[in-house]
């Protein structure tokens, strides 16, 4: 007698195992068949909206319950774009002039829908091609807290990005789908320069949904992330 297997998916990001037994094949419990003959009863481990036995053995349970854990991230990451003129020689211009390699990034922050903001408590910098002698703002400490940058080089205030990588995290704040949250990204100096955004599970990776390339100061909507 054969059973089969299919994916009742329960609430979001997950998937619950629903047996049935082929139509007309003999009657379902769970997904243990016998050989009597009959209607199937499997599907009862599905989501709500999932849990009505199919006819003839046909599995049920194949639609999703609506309700479940919402996706949710804790930092955010912010790549430089190798197109950034300032990478070129890691900006090095006159003698004593200010390097400030890449994106200038001041503030990262989450805002919620009552458009509080939550700025972050701490970032990280990863796989700079431009190394800390060769960038006057190095530091990813300065894109922490609310944006405070005045725009001048030689003011500092900001983290240039350097051709490499930053991760932001927000005092155990998360970031997640369906709350009307956006991101403010605040990036600054004489030139207007290019990054992409992704959310990530901590500033150690796990990332994904990244927004295409952005540049200046962005408002991107967590929901449209993808």
């Amino acid at each position: 007698m054969k059973k089969f297997l299919t994916m009742g998916i329960v609430g979001v990001g997950a998937a619950a195992l629903v047996y049935g037994c082929e139509p007309g094949a003999g009657s379902c419990d769970g997904g243990n068949c016998d050989a009597k003959g009959g209607t199937g009863t499997g599907g009862t481990t599905a989501g709500t909206g999932g849990t009505t036995a199919g006819t003839g053995g046909t599995t049920a349970g194949t639609t999703a319950g609506t309700t479940g854990t919402a996706d949710t991230w804790g930092a955010v990451e912010l790549e430089d774009d190798s197109s950034n003129a300032t990478l070129t020689g890691c900006d090095k211009g006159s003698a004593g002039s200010i390097r400030s390699p890449g994106a200038d990034i001041d503030a990262v922050g989450i805002i919620d829908k009552a458009n509080n903001a939550t700025w972050a408590s701490s970032c990280t910098a990863k796989g700079q091609t431009c190394t800390a002698d060769q960038n006057d703002n190095a530091d990813p400490s300065a894109a922490t807290g609310a944006p405070n940058a005045t725009g001048k080089e030689e003011d500092g205030g900001y983290m240039a990005l350097g051709g490499g990588f930053m991760y932001c995290e927000f005092g155990g704040k998360s970031i997640e789908r369906g709350q009307g949250q956006v991101l403010e990204i605040y990036e600054v100096g004489t030139q207007v320069e290019k990054y992409k955004i992704a959310l990530c599970k901590s500033k150690d990776g796990n990332c994904q949904f990244q927004q295409g390339k952005a540049q200046g100061k962005s408002t991107v909507t967590v929901d449209l992330l993808q």
